[in-house]
């Protein structure tokens, strides 16, 4: 999976130079046809001035991308934990 991505990269999105990826291992249950339970996953993480990958890229050795479609803010927020309304303050992006 690793190659392929770095093929495609290198051919269809030349505009992601740096990259990291490292298999993770997710417990995954919803709409998409995979069975339930865990699985590995390619987690790959570049940097945010890229545009993100098509949601329906696929390819020999994957058939989908996880969170293709949300945005930075969206990432943040989950990551962070940050729930409710309330008024934010955010320092030394």
């Amino acid at each position: 999976m690793v190659i392929e991505f770095n093929n495609l990269r290198k051919n269809r999105f030349k505009n992601i130079q740096g990259f990291k990826c490292k298999f993770v291992s997710r417990k995954y249950c919803f709409e998409m046809p995979i069975s339930h339970g865990e699985h590995k996953f390619l987690k790959i993480k570049y940097p945010a001035e890229n545009p993100p990958l098509p949601a329906n890229l696929t390819g020999n050795t994957f058939e989908t991308i996880f969170g293709a479609n949300q945005s930075m803010l969206e990432l943040f927020l989950l990551k962070r934990k940050i729930k409710g309304p309330c008024w934010l303050t955010i320092k030394n992006v």
